[in-house]
């Protein structure tokens, strides 16, 4: 990880359900509440991708998963990859949002 990048680190509780990704491994990332496409019905405040938006014009070098309800992101063997059955949705500062599908390689976060 390179200096000035800050992470969280969390692990798959034992109780958890098994995937194809260790319950042991590791990963770092920000963590936040699930990726929405839609803001809530009498919701008044802003939507996660404009939240997110924001959040990359203050950091210009940091990717941001926006990850939906019921996926993850296995880290093992040296490779990242979405587990769900749902895309995730990816940004970046100078670059449109696009979709990444579940199965997909991702190493290049890493």
């Amino acid at each position: 990880m390179s200096a000035g990048r800050r992470a969280a680190t969390w692990h798959v509780p034992p109780s958890a359900p098994q995937t194809t990704c260790p319950s042991s491994s590791h990963s770092r990332s920000g963590l936040s509440e699930p990726y929405l496409d839609a803001n809530p019905e009498g919701h008044a405040g802003e939507t996660r991708e404009q939240r997110i938006l924001e959040y990359i014009e203050a950091n210009p070098r940091r990717w941001v998963a926006g990850l939906r309800e019921g996926c993850m992101l296995c880290h093992a063997e040296g490779k990242l990859e979405l587990i769900g059955k749902r895309p995730m949705r990816m940004f970046r500062k100078g670059m449109e949002p696009f979709e990444v599908q579940p199965g997909s390689d991702l190493s290049f976060l890493l």
